[in-house]
């Protein structure tokens, strides 16, 4: 049994929360990345970056939709009926799908700018995982551990989610401060996200000044370091410095 519940099996409230906590973590991982990743998109189709960083929450957010709709059926099957206020589970999920857009909203700036990022997502999101009440309930965590969970946005949306589906008292303290916490995020990651504007003049500093501006008759790394910013390539590397597609529909390696 999951917490002072009783009529809760176990592994049917460890998916109430296994779920959304994995949907949460794979949104905001991908959003991480998706901004380097998607490089060539955004620079040959001018593609939002808004879109682009919100795309993989999004598709998280509708495999975890279709994942809790099988759950729901299969409830009766452990002896649970969904709770009347199920339909209300949808209140978490919009909260969760804000608070992922404005922490993958950073994050995936971030990431564009320091590439060490994602590996240091990966270790922070597994670290929020045990700190969210998704393996155990909030009333069974220690005493000492309880004022770190009050304060983990994610708490009350775990806990939202439970209390919707089986029933319980609904955590309205921990929702309100979820949402207040994913406002926050997305105000601070839209205030300079949309504060960008297209054109402009771009400032590049470095050491030598460039002889020229045509690679064609300079292999000078200065020249490089500027045109590179300027041109685009009919091959370039992605983050793991592999050969990718720039301006080039197809290309084939001889040995």
């Amino acid at each position: 049994r999951f917490g002072d519940d009783a009529r809760v099996p176990f592994a049917l409230a460890l998916t109430w929360g296994l779920f959304p906590g994995i949907a949460f973590q794979e949104g905001v991982a991908r959003a991480t990345t998706s901004l380097v990743n998607g490089g060539v998109l955004l620079k040959r189709m001018a593609f939002p970056p808004e879109v682009v960083l919100a795309q993989p929450i999004l598709s998280a957010a509708a495999q975890l939709l279709v994942a809790l709709g099988v759950l729901f059926l299969l409830m009766p099957l452990f002896g649970v009926l969904p709770a009347a206020t199920s339909p209300l589970c949808l209140l978490p999920l919009a909260l969760q799908v804000l608070l992922a857009t404005g922490v993958g909203w950073i994050l995936g700036v971030l990431h564009v700018y320091l590439r060490d990022t994602a590996q240091v997502v990966v270790a922070v999101l597994q670290a929020w995982f045990y700190l969210t009440p998704i393996v155990y309930s909030a009333e069974a965590a220690p005493t000492g551990l309880r004022g770190i969970l009050a304060l983990n946005p994610l708490s009350g949306i775990v806990e939202g989610y439970r209390a919707f589906a089986l029933g319980g008292p609904i955590p309205w303290g921990g929702l309100a401060w979820s949402a207040f916490a994913a406002l926050v995020a997305v105000g601070l990651a839209a205030e300079p996200a949309f504060a960008q504007k297209k054109g402009g003049t771009a400032v590049i500093a470095q050491e030598a000044g460039p002889p020229t501006l045509d690679m064609h008759f300079s292999t000078n790394i200065a020249v490089r370091n500027v045109v590179m910013q300027i041109y685009e390539q009919l091959v370039t590397r992605d983050e793991n410095n592999a050969p990718m597609m720039e301006l080039a529909e197809s290309f084939a390696e001889s040995t």
